[in-house]
């Protein structure tokens, strides 16, 4: 919503949310719908810079060469200089 009003938008994906960009999930159990499609949209927003915790994706066998969107892992030493440049932080 943010970048739709011209703000910068960083998205940081850390823990088991980098598993959101392993590519080739479907739906889950219950019928809720697949990250995917909303993923594939952020370029249309102008989200280009997508930021995964280097740890998370070596705990979970990943590499970033494959996950479905280009990404820039950052180890977790960077992150609190990566969100103290950011003047609004959102957390979900």
């Amino acid at each position: 919503m943010a970048a739709a009003f011209g703000r910068r938008v960083t998205l940081l994906f850390m823990g088991e949310g980098v598993t959101a960009l392993v590519p080739g999930q479907a739906n889950g159990p219950l019928g809720q719908k697949g990250t995917a499609p909303t993923l594939e949209m952020l370029e249309m927003y102008d989200i280009d810079t997508l930021l995964v915790e280097a740890e998370a994706l070596v705990r979970f066998g990943l590499a970033v060469e494959g996950l479905m969107l280009p990404a820039r892992a950052v180890a977790a030493a960077e992150l609190p200089a990566l969100t103290a440049d950011h003047s609004l932080v959102l957390t979900f």
